[in-house]
């Protein structure tokens, strides 16, 4: 029995005992539960379709999604490697500053210290320097010095020649007088005594030709030709007080210069004193 024939009895009792119409002829069309059938089928079909079509739109998305956390995933990893090879880098970069600093500190330091080595190295250049003009200046004093008293030595030659040569005419009349009073009978004459006019001297005896108060020094007339080497020391003498001491720095043939010595130095010191050394 048909659906609807069953659906038609349930509303229509009455309809089951009432004589069934002449069901016509089939004339070639189908009929309603033949259409509705296929249409069901039909648009389940589409709907499964569509279902499908959306579940592997779905799945696609999904996949898409997936791929694309893998490659974020992938690239977060790269990102975690290049950040911990920066991080790597830094703490080398730390490192290096580090020494670079502890370098930088010691160089500081040598740099301060070259700067105070300077320091003090232009102080005794200085130092050097005032003591080299002091010295040219002592130097040119001392040639100074020599000069004049070379000048007034070599009067003093000239007028000691003049009188060897007086003394010398005085000793050939002398011993002219001795011929005579040889010849002559002897005569006693007690009281005279002649004697040679020589005395006792030290070993070396001079005399204070100059003295430079600026630079302390003073000038002898005695030098190399007398045996006067540097270094030695001298007494000064006024008349027979003993007044100071003066050493030999620069010896010539006949003359030295000797530098005072103010420890042993008790007056000032003149020119015309006597200097000796003793054996």
């Amino acid at each position: 029995m048909a659906p609807e024939e069953i659906e038609d009895r349930k509303t229509n009792p009455k309809a089951e005992n009432s004589p069934k119409p002449e069901t016509p002829a089939s004339d070639g069309r189908p009929g309603p539960a033949r259409i509705i059938f296929p249409v069901v089928i039909g648009l389940l079909i589409v709907a499964a379709i569509a279902l499908f079509a959306k579940t592997r739109s779905q799945s696609a998305k999904l996949e898409e999604e997936a791929r694309a956390r893998q490659i974020a995933q992938e690239q977060a990893a790269d990102l975690e490697r290049d950040l911990s090879d920066r991080l790597r880098e830094l703490n080398d970069i730390s490192d290096q500053l580090r020494m670079t600093e502890a370098v930088r500190g010691q160089l500081q330091e040598e740099v301060v210290e070259l700067r105070a080595g300077r320091t003090q190295l232009q102080s005794r250049v200085e130092t050097l320097q005032n003591q080299n003009e002091s010295l040219d200046e002592r130097l040119q004093a001392e040639q100074a010095s020599l000069a004049e008293l070379r000048q007034d030595f070599q009067e003093s030659r000239d007028a000691q020649k003049r009188y060897l040569e007086q003394i010398e005419k005085l000793l050939e009349d002398k011993s002219e007088l001795q011929d005579r009073l040889a010849r002559k009978p002897a005569v006693d004459m007690p009281g005279l005594l002649v004697t040679d006019g020589r005395e006792d001297f030290p070993a070396l005896r001079g005399t204070i030709l100059k003295v430079n108060s600026d630079y302390d020094f003073v000038v002898i007339n005695r030098g190399s030709g007398d045996g006067v080497v540097a270094g030695v020391r001298f007494r000064v003498l006024d008349d027979d007080q003993e007044v100071g001491e003066v050493t030999a720095t620069r010896v010539l043939p006949d003359m030295t210069v000797a530098d005072i010595n103010p420890a042993l130095t008790h007056r000032q010191l003149k020119t015309g004193f006597t200097v000796l050394v003793d054996e």
